[in-house]
């Protein structure tokens, strides 16, 4: 009965290991943007992140099947700096202030695996 369990045990954590291998991998394919996003997911307990009406790529985290998306109703305004090159060919910090379109969560698996693989591991790819 005990080696059952050990080698039920084993396994799991075999298993693990090669889903988090996986997920990392995806991660480490992923921009900088889309490991913030996230990362905002975990330390916010998957609370929705807010985004503006905005198309993004096929391959991008917020248009993937890892996440839940819908249509945001209420009237919030988000304001966000972004870094531009001037006239000058100088880099300037501006503010921009927008309307929600949507919203997103992480799906609960992913959401689940990503929080486990930063309490365990204190990443969440290869190279964090």
């Amino acid at each position: 009965m005990i080696r059952d369990n050990q080698y039920r045990d084993a396994q799991r954590e075999q298993q693990t290991k090669e889903i988090l291998e996986a997920l990392w991998t995806r991660v480490d394919e992923m921009s900088s943007v889309e490991k913030e996003y996230l990362k905002y997911f975990i330390n916010h307990n998957n609370k929705p992140l807010l985004d503006r009406n905005i198309s993004y790529p096929y391959e991008h985290l917020l248009n993937s099947d890892w996440v839940h998306k819908t249509q945001y109703t209420g009237n919030k305004l988000i304001s966000r700096k972004v870094n531009i090159i001037n006239d000058n060919g100088q880099t300037e910090a501006k503010e921009f202030t927008y309307s929600v379109k949507y919203q997103y969560i992480l799906k609960e698996p992913i959401y689940k695996i990503l929080k486990y693989s930063w309490e365990r591991y204190g990443r969440i790819s290869h190279f964090d």
